[in-house]
């Protein structure tokens, strides 16, 4: 019998099984039915959770390991991924939304503020790009919350005419490049509360409250202060 081929490449589970769990999961079956198939397994992922991981698989470099908060304030140690002059962030390492029971309440506390200490060791270390990855979060505050840890002053959600970036770091020389697969932007008609509330009635009502007067701009990235995007 001619040996077969395989290339097992599965998106992670949200909350049960990662990429490669899933990969290996299937590999064993493979190998159960036909002993001589040759199996490969790659993680993958699109934006969101296990992201930082499939790219390590594909282009090496070192976990960078950064004390930080959670998305609620808890101290917590997040990773990143630093493969040559690049950081590789997962916003989802920090703020995922595993790391909460999700509730009106969670969602309005909930901030991005402990990704800034992911961006600013980064910067320490000279690198030339940071990318990050932002799917799988539990936060709604559009990024304000890591313009808070990288120094800027924000005075609530809806308050976007609010901030004051005098004394905010800066990332003059660094590209920026954020990951998603989806391209709605924060508020509006088509804001990721409206689209993406999956008939959680409860989450919607909180978000686009705190949407009212937000005007329709993209999430995160486009705010780190002085970086190519």
């Amino acid at each position: 019998m001619k040996q077969v081929k395989i290339v097992i490449a599965i998106d992670s589970f949200k909350g049960s099984a990662s990429s490669l769990a899933l990969g290996e999961a299937a590999r064993r079956g493979v190998i159960a039915i036909r002993p001589d198939a040759d199996v490969a397994v790659f993680p993958i992922a699109d934006g969101g959770e296990g992201t930082m991981t499939a790219l390590a698989q594909g282009l090496g470099g070192t976990m960078v390991e950064v004390p930080t908060t959670d998305l609620l304030g808890q101290p917590m140690t997040a990773r990143y991924l630093l493969t040559g002059d690049c950081a590789v962030i997962e916003a989802a390492e920090v703020v995922g939304i595993d790391k909460i029971t999700p509730t009106p309440q969670t969602f309005q506390k909930a901030s991005t503020e402990g990704l800034a200490a992911l961006f600013l060791d980064a910067k320490r270390r000279d690198v030339r790009e940071i990318v990050i990855a932002l799917g799988g979060t539990g936060t709604s505050d559009g990024g304000l919350g890591l313009l808070r840890g990288l120094g800027a002053t924000v005075r609530s959600l809806p308050d976007f005419d609010g901030i004051n970036l005098a004394e905010a770091t800066r990332f003059d020389g660094i590209t920026i490049t954020a990951l998603a697969d989806v391209t709605n932007p924060y508020a509006g008609p088509l804001g990721f509360a409206k689209v993406f509330a999956h008939g959680n009635q409860h989450y919607c009502d909180s978000v686009c409250l705190s949407q009212a007067t937000t005007p329709p701009i993209s999430p995160l990235g486009i705010w780190v202060v002085g970086a190519t995007t």
